[in-house]
């Protein structure tokens, strides 16, 4: 029979296994440095050098306005916004965009397509094609695929057109650990990522959708809101070392029970 000290240790350490606290979990590219440090002593020298692997620039912005009555597609000032980035983003504009990236959307109900609308004439214009291969959110492919076009040797800017409240989060994968949210009455802000962080942070300023930009538009400043991530961040490294604590605590009695019922059971086969 097992002592009831060493069953409730067990059980103990079977839920905290359960319950996925003995690894906090990483991002795709975390990842990716970790193994490719073991691999490569030179590692972060050349991450250094390189800003990651790749010097490509990535422009992440939100799909254009959606109708009133939150319908299929966008509204008028949507598709305006989607000529309006023709421009801004286009081939006579100071970017070389060579990827373009949009979520993953249903054909049959159209639903998610807004993205994919507000960049498939940028992306006519450009003669490429809307890669739609990841859903929205699944932000480690979105990382992947900037990834993979940098190994083929792309050298052109990267455009990420998404639902705006998994910007950051895809922003924190690429790299940029402190992205705080797009705002959520904003249409208009492009975030530059380089080098694993946010540099720019600018509006699109279309003819007749977008405000003038005054001066200390907290929207636009790089580094604003980050003081909450960070806080965020420490409260998450907190959490991870007290359940590592509980982890060694119980593990620590696991052990120790067992030496206990091994004494036990070693007891009774000397009295028989």
């Amino acid at each position: 029979m097992i002592p009831t000290s060493l069953f409730w240790s067990y059980t103990a350490l079977a839920f905290l296994t359960a319950a996925g606290t003995f690894a906090a979990p990483t991002s795709s590219a975390d990842r990716r440095i970790e193994a490719s440090s073991t691999s490569n002593p030179d590692f972060d020298a050349n991450i250094e050098a390189t800003g990651y692997r790749y010097n490509n620039k990535i422009l992440l912005f939100r799909h254009g306005e959606k109708r009133s009555d939150s319908s299929i597609g966008l509204s008028e000032k949507g598709k305006k916004r989607a000529q309006c980035l023709r421009k801004k983003l286009g081939k006579h504009s100071r970017h070389n965009i060579g990827l373009i990236l949009a979520e993953a959307y249903n054909p049959s109900t159209g639903k998610r397509r807004r993205p994919y609308d507000t960049v498939k004439s940028l992306a006519r214009d450009l003669g490429l094609k809307v890669d739609l291969s990841c859903e929205a959110d699944d932000f480690e492919c979105v990382s992947e695929r900037v990834e993979e076009y940098a190994k083929r040797g792309g050298k052109g800017d990267v455009a990420i057109c998404w639902k705006h409240s998994y910007l950051h989060k895809i922003a924190r994968e690429l790299g940029a650990k402190k992205t705080a949210p797009y705002p959520d009455d904003r249409y208009d802000i492009i975030w530059t990522l380089t080098r694993r962080r946010i540099v720019r942070k600018e509006s699109e300023q279309c003819p007749g959708l977008d405000p003038v930009v005054r001066r200390h538009d907290p929207d636009l400043e790089v580094g604003i809101g980050e003081e909450a991530v960070v806080e965020e961040e420490e409260e998450e490294e907190e959490e991870a070392e007290d359940n590592e604590s509980l982890e060694d605590l119980v593990f620590e009695e696991f052990v120790h029970g067992a030496e206990k019922e091994e004494q036990f059971s070693f007891g009774l086969n000397e009295l028989d």
